[in-house]
């Protein structure tokens, strides 16, 4: 986990850095709704609140750079289909099934388990990314409300705040 996690880290520095010499804004990924309906189930595993059970946001900010990801409605399999029949080769990265890999032996898990939909675990992790982003302009408005600066310090006033707001303030 922690080798994919700094891989995907240097990945994304390496992305920044190559739109930002060439002057671009934003980059759009292929990340699909396979990718997002593994990362809830990992996320799920681990235990992760509602903001990890978002799974991958739609779009991400890494320094200037806006990414995008405008498929993550589509499977693997309508995205590999399209590819095709446009006379391209899908890239096969070999590391996707490798078994030392969390999200390579999850890969092979839900592909015998074809009752569970990517489609439908990426409406639930968009569902949540709402109710996070919900819960977060709540929070946002909490504060302005209940928090107090005195000189160096901040008082809050927790009174009658469920107990996810609170942790959040």
């Amino acid at each position: 986990a922690v080798l994919k996690a700094e891989a995907r880290r240097v990945r994304f520095v390496a992305l920044a850095d190559w739109a930002a010499e060439r002057g671009i804004a934003a980059v759009a990924t292929a990340h699909h709704a396979d990718d997002q309906a593994e990362t809830l189930l990992m996320r799920l595993q681990r235990g992760s609140g509602i903001a990890g059970l978002s799974g991958i946001r739609a779009i991400r900010h890494e320094g200037d750079l806006a990414i995008l990801r405008p498929v993550l409605g589509w499977t693997k399999a309508e995205l590999t289909q399209i590819v095709r029949q446009s006379g391209i080769e899908p890239v096969d990265d070999p590391s996707n099934r490798d078994p030392r890999f969390d999200r390579a032996r999850l890969r092979g898990r839900l592909a015998d388990m074809p009752w569970l939909e990517p489609l439908a675990l990426a409406r639930s992790a968009a569902a949540l990314a709402e109710a996070e982003a919900a819960l977060q302009w709540s929070a946002d408005r909490l504060w302005d409300e209940r928090v107090l600066a005195d000189g160096n310090r901040l008082i809050l006033d927790p009174a009658g705040v469920p107990p996810e707001l609170k942790r959040r303030l």
